[in-house]
């Protein structure tokens, strides 16, 4: 009820409102949020529509004519399976790829290694920590993978600790990335202000296009680059992901997950 018969064509004014009710109940994070930002996201499609352009005109047009991706996560129960699929990828075209810390970090390593016999060294690597580690096991894993000339270690602390990913992105010899974990730029700002973060991960399906437009401005400030999140969701938050994305300055990558 709060946006009911206000201008459909204001969506700025309209998420403001929106998260003010939020914050008056004490909600500055959330699925709350999420839902602000469905509907935020339904709001920018209405603008589209009425004005007749893609939303990455109305954010101010393309910055570029394609979007860089990489494949998000290789299947298989032993690693030669998930080689043999990046093998299959790369014949097809691509050029990057994410594999995940789901078992030890040793044996991520290993797969890393095996990637690059495979793919060699021009074909982009990164991995995903899922927020497992403690900061002096990151900063040893960063070192091992900064070696193997992986681009970044993603989600390497719980996203609540400001002052350890400062600390390891101080010392880590490779970028750290995180973001997907927050909705807004009030919750990014502390992370920006400490120099705590290489690149940013937002998830569009949690920031919707409205904050999402506005953190990649406050990104691009703090020369962050940005690599949005775009895991398991709905067409319209794929889709709003992609649009931020092109007219997105410091985009660095997009994620890709073929299973979508």
């Amino acid at each position: 009820t709060v946006i009911i018969g206000e201008d459909a064509l204001a969506p700025e004014a309209l998420w403001d409102r929106m998260y003010a009710a939020m914050r008056s109940r004490g909600h500055t994070g959330s699925f709350f949020i999420d839902a602000l930002a469905g509907i935020d996201t339904a709001i920018w499609d209405i603008c589209g529509k009425v004005y007749g352009q893609p939303i990455y005109r109305l954010l101010g047009g393309p910055v570029r004519t394609s979007l860089p991706c990489y494949i998000s996560g290789l299947s298989g129960a032993t690693d030669a399976d998930k080689v043999e699929q990046a093998r299959d990828y790369a014949a097809r075209g691509a050029k990057a790829f994410k594999v995940f810390l789901d078992r030890s970090a040793r044996e991520c390593v290993d797969l890393v290694d095996a990637l690059r016999v495979v793919l060699g060294t021009e074909t982009e690597i990164y991995v995903d920590a899922l927020w497992r580690l403690a900061p002096k096991q990151a900063l040893r894993l960063a070192e091992e993978l900064a070696l193997r000339r992986v681009g970044f270690l993603e989600a390497p602390l719980v996203p609540e600790d400001v002052a350890g990913h400062k600390w390891l992105t101080a010392r880590a010899s490779l970028p750290i990335a995180i973001g997907e974990s927050y909705r807004t730029r009030f919750e990014l700002l502390p992370f920006f202000e400490a120099r705590a973060l290489d690149v940013l991960q937002p998830d569009a399906g949690r920031t919707g296009i409205t904050e999402g437009r506005r953190i990649a401005a406050v990104a691009d400030t703090y020369h962050v680059s940005q690599a949005p999140h775009i895991s398991i969701g709905l067409g319209p938050q794929l889709a709003a992901a992609l649009h931020l994305a092109a007219a997105s300055p410091g985009l660095l990558v997009v994620e890709c997950n073929p299973k979508v």
